[in-house]
């Protein structure tokens, strides 16, 4: 349901205020003219300066609700593996936690789908609190 509920407040509260939300990211994004900077090649040449517009700056702005969606559907799609492994009977008994529990190809999804959610989270709190960021190092 976090999906759902994550789209249901979202409109919830724009509605509430009358107008859309400010919930955005800006994605920075630095461009370099390469050609603008000139290197030298013997010790006889001087470097040049830089030319005026030899850096470009630009943003984009991104709905926080698309930065957070793709973590919200990997927690249902883990949870559901988790549920799916119980109707299975895979928690009958205390599984002992040792190499063996992994052999299981629905716990191994598990594991895969986990470790996925986990980086989808820390990638969509990292970009939430570096605004304004660079979106390849957030990524990185």
């Amino acid at each position: 349901m976090q999906p759902v509920v994550f789209v249901l407040v979202k409109f919830a509260v724009n509605a509430l205020r009358g107008s859309p939300g400010f919930w955005t990211v800006n994605f920075v994004h630095v461009n370099f003219n390469v050609s603008a900077f000139p290197h030298k090649h013997t010790a006889s040449q001087a470097m040049r300066r830089p030319q005026p517009d030899s850096v470009r700056v630009g943003s984009t702005s991104v709905d926080g609700l698309l930065l957070i969606m793709p973590f919200a559907l990997c927690a249902c799609c883990s949870t559901y593996t988790w549920f799916s492994m119980k109707a299975a009977g895979e928690f009958a008994k205390d599984p002992m936690w040792d190499t063996e529990l992994f052999s299981n190809r629905r716990m191994q999804l598990y594991e895969v789908v986990y470790a996925l959610e986990m980086f989808l989270m820390f990638f969509a709190l990292l970009t939430l609190t570096a605004d304004p960021a660079q979106g390849e190092y957030t990524f990185v």
